[in-house]
């Protein structure tokens, strides 16, 4: 429940913020604007878009629950700093 929540959350706002920023781009080239990077771009989308296909499958393909605790967030951060 809490992560088809949190999920659809983060969806809607990385949406909301392709748009932004895609209105941004359009408004910047008509003003002058030059882009960089567009070779790099690419894989930060294919980054982000992996990123969120493994949370997909984390929860519906492995099983794993769904449930959100403190010590999901605390348990990663004290296993690499003991090592």
């Amino acid at each position: 429940m809490f992560f088809n929540l949190f999920f659809s959350i983060i969806i809607i706002q990385r949406l909301a913020e392709l748009f932004l920023a895609k209105k941004n781009e359009r408004w910047m080239k008509q003003n002058g604007g030059e882009e960089y990077g567009v070779r790099h771009y690419q894989l930060m989308v294919m980054i982000h878009s992996c990123f969120f296909l493994s949370l997909l499958l984390e929860v519906f393909f492995f099983r794993k629950n769904d449930s959100f605790t403190m010590d999901s967030l605390v348990s990663p951060f004290c296993y690499h700093t003991a090592r």
